[in-house]
């Protein structure tokens, strides 16, 4: 029998923690599954508590570390790509924030390795059957993600991550990656790419921004 459920951005969320605890060790910092619980963030190879947010703070919902890249995901998570418009000047802000954090080497918790990390923006959707996110839906959102981030005075590289999770027909759950990029940051975007392909089992989308310029 086959039960269909509601999807929400917490499944979302929870599979692409699995998919990266699962392929790449160490990797994930937080997770935000609970829809607002106040949790910690944590460097996995050490169990050390890297940074504790306010309780008023406005949170990531999943980070990850891409450690042999020398990348961290800072990821807004929404269950419909549309809903993820409306919060891109907020999440850009996190992004502004949590940079600072990643930044500072902490002894015995967070090293000059870690530290030294590029932090690229991230976002999530989830999509189900008869749901499709189209082509221009996710190519109109990055744009707009971009020109938010620009205005927070962003100063990070011109990449941007999408994590996306699919529900088909029978109630599976599989994952895409997409990577947005200017002609820079060719070459770390494909790395980005690469890895995600390797993660989710799915060919990344990768889609150089200057092309519609």
């Amino acid at each position: 029998m086959t039960y269909d459920f509601k999807m929400v951005e917490g499944f979302g969320v929870y599979k692409w923690t699995i998919d990266f605890e699962r392929s790449l060790d160490n990797s994930v910092l937080f997770t935000n599954v609970t829809g607002g619980e106040w949790k910690n963030i944590r460097n996995p190879r050490t169990e050390s508590v890297l940074h504790i947010p306010r309780q008023v703070d406005k949170r990531a919902d999943l980070i990850v570390i891409l450690r042999q890249l020398g990348v961290i995901l800072i990821t807004e998570a929404k269950d419909d790509i549309k809903k993820l418009k409306g919060d891109l000047r907020t999440h850009s802000q996190v992004i502004k924030d949590l940079t600072s954090v990643f930044s500072r080497v902490q002894h015995g918790v967070w090293n000059s390795e870690e530290s030294g990390s590029t932090i690229v923006p991230a976002l999530l959707w989830c999509k189900g059957p008869g749901m499709r996110a189209t082509g221009i839906q996710v190519t109109d959102l990055f744009y707009a993600f971009e020109s938010k981030l620009k205005q927070s005075s962003y100063t990070g590289p011109e990449i941007m991550v999408g994590l996306e999770v699919i529900k088909d027909e029978r109630q599976h759950l599989s994952t895409r990656g997409y990577v947005f990029f200017r002609e820079t940051w060719k070459r770390k975007a494909s790395e980005i790419a690469n890895l995600l392909s390797e993660v989710t089992g799915n060919e990344s989308l990768f889609w150089d921004l200057n092309l519609d310029s």
